[in-house]
């Protein structure tokens, strides 16, 4: 997999005038499979970009991850990325996955980031959700919080039945800042 990681302020993808994701602080990823891509690169390539250290703390220095600061995915599909223009001058696209085999590899890595952004066994979601909804409810206009139960098949815990509220939207991954069409 290939990966173009963009820190963003806010982001968003439109198609013809409609608009199909958008978030506040994030990343936006371009993201290109190859035809020898499988599952196991999914999940490296999604711990990788939320674990990447590239948001800065108090003292100015890249040191925060996407989760210390509660930031947003925008993940765009770009096969363009394993465009060859080694020879001629029409790029060579042999490398990248099929579209069928890239469509699904791209909804398994947006899958394999919501694993790892939302959710784990330790946290008390219903608790959590009672008070975010108590403290303010105007940030969550065209949001609905919902607890789901999920198993992740890779993280830290993996195996390990874990609960989240999840605030998902069009490409988003737990971002309630703007709002955007539901998946």
């Amino acid at each position: 997999m290939r990966a173009v990681v963009q820190r963003v302020s806010s982001a968003k993808v439109s198609v013809d005038g409609d608009i199909k994701g958008e978030i506040g602080r994030g990343l936006c990823v371009l993201l290109a499979a190859s035809r020898t891509d499988g599952e196991a690169e999914v999940e490296w390539m999604a711990e990788k970009i939320t674990g990447l250290r590239i948001f800065e703390d108090d003292q100015g220095k890249m040191n925060l991850s996407l989760a210390d600061v509660g930031g947003s995915v925008l993940a765009v599909s770009q096969f363009t990325l394993y465009g060859d223009c080694r020879k001629g001058r029409r790029p060579g696209f042999s490398r990248a996955a099929a579209p069928q085999i890239g469509n699904a590899l791209y909804q398994s890595y947006v899958a394999a980031l919501r694993d790892a952004v939302v959710g784990a066994p330790d946290i008390d979601t219903r608790a959590l959700l009672a008070e975010m909804r108590r403290l303010s409810p105007s940030w969550m206009k065209g949001c609905t919080l919902r607890e789901c139960w999920f198993e992740p098949t890779f993280h830290k815990h993996a195996g390990k039945l874990c609960n989240g509220w999840p605030a998902m939207r069009a490409y988003t991954i737990c971002d309630t800042s703007t709002p955007s069409r539901p998946i």
